[in-house]
C-alpha cells in the first residue's frame, strides 16, 4: 500500500512577485510546519513538509512524473531536501507494478511492491493539488522555469 495525504492547516500566504520557480512560490504560499504531505508506505508514515522538503523537491517530483509515465523499467529519485533525506530505487517488478527500494538512512531501508496506476495517481494527487494552490494565489503554473 502507498499513499499520500496533504494537511493544510490554514490559508494560504500571499505570492511574491519575486518568486521566479515554483519551488520558490511553494516555498511562500505554504506554512511550515503545518502544511505537510504524509506518505504512507505499507506500516510507516513519515512527514515531508510543504514548504522546505516538497519545495525543495519539486524539480525531482515533476521528473519523477516523467519517469512514471515514460518506459524506464529503472530509475532512482533523491528527495534534495535537508530535512527529508531519502533515496528512492525503482525497478519495474511486472507490467503493472513497481518495486520500490527506499532508503531513509544510510543504514535504514525497507521494499514495497506498489501497483504503477496506484503510485501514479498519488504522485498526481500531490501535483495536482500543489499546482491549484498555486493557482489560487495567482502565479501562473507554467511561466515557472521547472515547467520550460
Amino acid at each position: 500500500m502507498f499513499e499520500i495525504k496533504i494537511e493544510i492547516a490554514g490559508k494560504l500566504n500571499a505570492k511574491d512577485k519575486e518568486d521566479l520557480s515554483a519551488s520558490e512560490a511553494i516555498e511562500t504560499i505554504y506554512n511550515f510546519p503545518e502544511d505537510k504531505v504524509i506518505f504512507i508506505w505499507e506500516d510507516i508514515e513519515f512527514t515531508a513538509f510543504l514548504s522546505g522538503d516538497i519545495s525543495d523537491s519539486w524539480f525531482d517530483i515533476l521528473g519523477l512524473m516523467g519517469n512514471l509515465n515514460s518506459s524506464k523499467t529503472k530509475f532512482n529519485l533523491q528527495f534534495p531536501s535537508q530535512s527529508f533525506w531519502h533515496y528512492w530505487k525503482f525497478k519495474e517488478f511486472s507490467k503493472d507494478i513497481w518495486e520500490i527500494e527506499a532508503l531513509w538512512s544510510f543504514e535504514e531501508k525497507k521494499k514495497i511492491k506498489v501497483a504503477k496506476d496506484v503510485f501514479q495517481k498519488e504522485f498526481q494527487k500531490l501535483i495536482t493539488r500543489v499546482e491549484s494552490d498555486l493557482k489560487s494565489q495567482k502565479y501562473i503554473v507554467e511561466n515557472f522555469r521547472e515547467y520550460m
